[in-house]
């Protein structure tokens, strides 16, 4: 729904569908997985204070809401826009993130680029809070995610390139022994050559966030571990 590091937005179509009513996503982040999925039963667990504060925001907005936040320029600082200070903390980080495409965290200027226009996606967003009324959304560490026979999606930092991320010191081999407890259909997310779980090919995607001929020649080999 809105702007992230590491969203699985190009990629969320190649994993398989979920073949369990409720969907858990204990690494919430832009959560593009459920949003593709978004009228099953779908829990998202957020350890990142700005990022929950995002889909809190998002979840109890109108579309008048959205569309009554500023438009915004490229390369200005943030809080030069109209009643930045009276915003929430939901509603800065929001245009923070999407004014920034492919942030992991919300910045303070607006893009000088800004690939992922805030001014075009705030329409967007405004036509798909529809789809996440029903979601329950929670803040804390992936631990706290509910013990349910359902479909996991579970896409943390990294091995490698997760060291962006705020919260990116993981206890891999932790993980690994509780992604394996999980009841249900199992997908776990990292590049190839991570090695805490026996990690396949899933997809070589086209790095295109930025636009110089090396970066549209360059690929992420995504794999995934899988179990039903």
């Amino acid at each position: 729904m809105f702007s992230y590091y590491g969203s699985k937005s190009k990629i969320a179509k190649y994993y398989p569908a979920p073949n369990h009513l409720t969907i858990v996503e204990p690494f919430a982040g832009s959560a593009r997985y459920s949003l593709r999925w978004f009228w099953f039963d779908v829990t998202l667990i957020e350890k990142d204070e700005k990022v929950f504060a995002v889909w809190d925001f998002l979840q109890k907005a109108s579309p008048r809401d959205i569309l009554s936040l500023p438009d915004v320029e490229n390369g200005v600082p943030l809080n030069s826009l109209p009643n930045w200070q009276q915003m929430s903390d939901g509603e800065r980080y929001l245009i923070g993130f999407c004014s920034n495409g492919g942030s992991s965290q919300p910045k303070n200027v607006s893009g000088r680029h800004n690939f992922n226009s805030w001014n075009r996606d705030k329409k967007r967003i405004s036509e798909s809070l529809h789809k996440i009324r029903h979601w329950n959304i929670i803040q804390g560490d992936y631990e706290v995610a509910p013990d349910i026979d359902g479909t996991w999606f579970i896409d943390p930092p990294y091995q490698i390139k997760g060291k962006w991320y705020k919260h990116h010191e993981i206890d891999y081999p932790a993980l690994a022994a509780w992604s394996k407890s999980r009841k249900g259909q199992v997908m776990v997310c990292e590049n190839e050559g991570a090695d805490w779980l026996p990690f396949v090919h899933l997809r070589d995607i086209p790095f295109t966030h930025f636009k110089s001929q090396s970066d549209l020649r360059r690929k992420t080999s995504e794999a995934v571990y899988y179990k039903e």
